[in-house]
């Protein structure tokens, strides 16, 4: 988007750039057309799959969940001695 006097206009020739970047097909949309047209004008067929990763890809999810289950351990094992402590003695 450009900016001229505080008013942004569209930058086509960017928006091209960036979709040429992704590989994907660029469509221009004005609003007042329908969804039909525009999937057309992109091409679904053209695009391929990929098995790569993207550069720079870590995934951290596992840090929290293994957090998550050292906290769920704990808690267990916390009850688990209080209910042992309630437990009456065997007398013989």
């Amino acid at each position: 988007m450009k900016d001229v006097d505080g008013v942004s206009r569209l930058d086509e020739g960017a928006l091209r750039n960036i979709a040429a970047q992704l590989n994907l097909p660029y469509a221009h949309r004005s609003g007042d057309e329908g969804t039909a047209e525009l999937l057309t004008k992109a091409e679904p067929g053209a695009l391929a799959g990929t098995t790569e990763d993207g550069p720079g890809r870590a995934e951290l999810y596992w840090l929290m969940a293994f957090g998550a289950f050292l906290l769920l351990l704990h808690e267990l094992m916390r009850h688990a001695v209080s209910l042992r402590s309630l437990r009456p003695g065997r007398t013989q």
